[in-house]
């Protein structure tokens, strides 16, 4: 964290010592700047090909279909596709995209990476693109979202 004042200082020494009280100060303090930082990394999520990312998702997961099942069932292709639509309606294509390349870079790098973690360990699009390597459809894992 930048430290611009005597007061952040102090908020910063607070914070490392595990006092909530200055963690609920510096996030009211600094949210505006978070939140277009993160808005701006989310919306520039860069794309070799002239495609939207929700394009460039689904054909990861069509891909991943072929993949990780060969012939994929009409169950697996249904859950696909309504997984997609859940995902593009609520705003998470980006996010999704960022997860996927936080993971393969760690995979890449031999760094351990866990199943994942809540509903998103049932996401059928995330076992496609290689966000995590638990079948959803083989243990019968819900998508909520």
């Amino acid at each position: 964290m930048k430290q611009n004042s005597e007061l952040d200082k102090k908020l910063y020494i607070k914070f490392m010592n595990g006092d909530e009280e200055s963690f609920n100060s510096i996030v009211v303090k600094y949210r505006s700047t978070l939140v277009s930082f993160v808005y701006k990394i989310i919306n520039d999520f860069d794309i070799a090909e002239d495609i939207s990312h929700y394009d460039y998702l689904k054909r990861m997961c069509n891909d991943g279909l072929k993949r990780r099942y060969g012939t994929p069932s009409d169950e697996a292709i249904e859950r696909l596709n309504y997984e997609l639509d859940v995902i593009e309606k609520m705003g998470y294509v980006t996010y999704y995209l960022i997860v996927y390349d936080f993971i393969r870079f760690a995979k890449e790098n031999n760094i351990p990476v866990g199943p994942g973690r809540g509903s998103g360990a049932g996401s059928l699009v995330a076992f496609l693109v290689g966000i995590t390597d638990v079948d959803p459809m083989k243990f019968d894992l819900l998508f909520l979202r």
